[in-house]
């Protein structure tokens, strides 16, 4: 398996209340701090892409890059492991009974325009060095089109060499590609959810229209790791890591 869209496989019921729920936090808490720092204009537009990362404090960087806090995150999961066809398909991927999701969770937002939260070419393998296989599923919550952006994923075809970055780089793996290369985008609607290996290449693509893209994402494996939170969808319970 590669990567795949599958259409309507997460209720709408479920994903209109988790838009509502990460709208909500992003008014009331998030944007509060982009204002007072002038990041955005008042239609949440970014201005500052000349700044440097490596310069912002950890804080700054979560809330340009469109991280929510680990606290919010902690929720997200609990609403996602009801999704009854979500979870069927996935074990139905990963050929097993048992899946484990490994938490947190990932919430999500790219403000118009934000180029500084963007993610290079690059696979999830590098992410999580402790796990042999496993899937990313990557659930929008706004129908997904090419101006809004959303996931571009490259055909194995241009890959020409791997490039391991420094320690201190924010990204583990990132990958030298033909001048112009190869690669798939797909729309989605409310429900989708796109699903593809731990070595899948992909990246995000810059989102050039005038609402946020609102989006989670998240790991799931046939095996748990040592190091690791994850949840026994089977069992139905956290499993906490032995070595910490």
């Amino acid at each position: 398996m590669n990567n795949y869209k599958f259409e309507r496989i997460i209720s709408k019921k479920k994903i209109i209340n988790l838009l509502s729920i990460h709208k909500s936090y992003y008014e009331k808490i998030i944007r509060k701090k982009l204002l007072q720092k002038k990041l955005i204009n008042s239609q949440n537009i970014f201005l500052k892409n000349k700044l440097k990362l490596i310069n912002l404090s950890d804080i700054d960087k979560k809330i340009i890059t469109g991280h929510y806090p680990l606290k919010f995150r902690l929720k997200i999961f609990k609403k996602l492991i009801t999704e009854r066809k979500l979870m069927n398909k996935l074990k139905k991927i990963l050929n097993t009974k048992k899946i484990y999701i490994y938490i947190p969770t990932m919430s999500r937002y790219a403000l118009p325009n934000c180029k500084l939260s963007l993610v290079p070419w690059h696979d999830d393998s590098s992410y999580n060095p402790q796990f042999k296989k496993f899937v990313t599923v990557w659930i929008p919550l706004i129908p997904i089109n090419k101006r809004i952006g959303g996931i571009c994923f490259l055909n194995d075809s241009q890959v020409k060499a791997k490039n391991e970055t420094k320690k201190k780089e924010v990204f583990f793996s990132k990958y030298k590609l033909s001048k112009k290369p190869s690669v798939r985008h797909y729309e989605c609607n409310i429900g989708d959810a796109l699903i593809f290996n731990n070595r899948t290449i992909h990246k995000s693509v810059l989102n050039k229209s005038k609402i946020i893209r609102y989006s989670i994402d998240f790991r799931v494996s046939s095996s748990k790791a040592d190091n690791k939170h994850c949840y026994s969808v089977k069992e139905k319970k956290i499993i906490l890591p032995i070595n910490k």
